[in-house]
């Protein structure tokens, strides 16, 4: 059985982890989300991570293909965004799946962010996690470290040679 939890759970359990991919999240304003087609295949697109009260929130364009791909099936993957090969950034990945906003401040905050008038209808989803991970690179020292954290094993560490 899959276990999924909020963001603020996940900042209690994972405090580093998450800290590191607010981080990444907040310098680019944007993220890679991969979402699944009706067929199956997998879709990737740019979207803006907002942290709003306790929540990871997305918000999207209506009817737009990447929100109708997670209402039909709420699994993604979210990624931080990488802008060049040598920045050494550290990529944030997580895996979870997409739930529907009720908060209405959330539509209202995205709204004014937005500009849109306070009828334009927009979908908004929190983020339930199931898995995060978080790789950097020790350059000077030719690693790689991958940090992976899942409810069921908690955080490990794994250092592997680089390149």
């Amino acid at each position: 059985m899959e276990f999924f939890l909020d963001w603020a759970e996940f900042q209690r359990r994972a405090p580093q982890l998450a800290a590191a991919g607010a981080v990444r999240f907040h310098r680019s304003r944007l993220a890679l989300i991969g979402t699944l087609r009706r067929d199956g295949s997998p879709r990737i697109s740019p979207v803006e991570p907002m942290f709003l009260l306790h929540d990871l929130v997305l918000a999207m364009i209506w009817k737009s293909t990447k929100a109708l791909d997670l209402l039909r099936d709420p699994r993604c993957v979210l990624h931080s965004i990488v802008t060049d090969p040598d920045a050494n950034e550290g990529e944030f990945k997580l895996q979870g799946r997409a739930v529907p906003a009720e908060e209405a401040g959330y539509f209202m905050h995205i709204r004014e962010k937005w500009r849109l008038p306070p009828p334009a209808p927009l979908h908004v989803f929190t983020i339930d996690l199931l898995a995060a991970s978080l790789t950097t690179y020790q350059l000077d020292q030719g690693l790689m470290i991958v940090e992976h954290w899942d409810p069921s094993a908690g955080q490990t560490v794994m250092r592997r040679p680089y390149p």
